[in-house]
């Protein structure tokens, strides 16, 4: 088991679903803003293991083992269209990045995605 899964699960044990998922947005834009901020490599690499752990518990096997114990055999549904919605977002994303690069620098790219994305994702989670 790589270290990085033994640590986020070290960092989230016993916390709901929900607040794992809330915890995950704000790693994931503490790590977007600490390498949008870094000054040197170190920062810069310890931003990604902050990202890192965001990702641990935010990406596709996370998310599809929480939807199955929080809807049990009711799964198929919410899997599916995280499945769907996943793969539209990925369409948009890269030429989004793209652009957002070429606009505002990628030090600003790390900075807009979190600001849109991470009070939807904790606002979703605590409904």
């Amino acid at each position: 088991m790589p270290s990085s899964k033994r640590s986020t699960r070290s960092i989230f044990h016993g916390l709901s679903s929900s607040l794992r998922f809330a915890a995950s947005s704000l790693l994931y834009a503490a790590g977007l803003a600490g390498i949008g901020f870094a000054p040197t490599l170190p920062v810069y690499l310890l931003a990604w293991v902050v990202l890192g752990a965001g990702m641990g518990t935010g990406l596709y096997d996370a998310v599809f083992a929480a939807l199955g114990k929080l809807y049990g055999k009711e799964a198929r549904t919410p899997i599916t269209n995280l499945t769907l919605f996943g793969g539209f977002a990925s369409t948009v994303c890269w030429p989004l990045s793209a652009l957002l690069a070429e606009t505002v620098g990628w030090r600003g790219a790390c900075f807009v995605y979190p600001v849109c994305i991470s009070p939807y994702r904790c606002r979703s989670r605590w409904r």
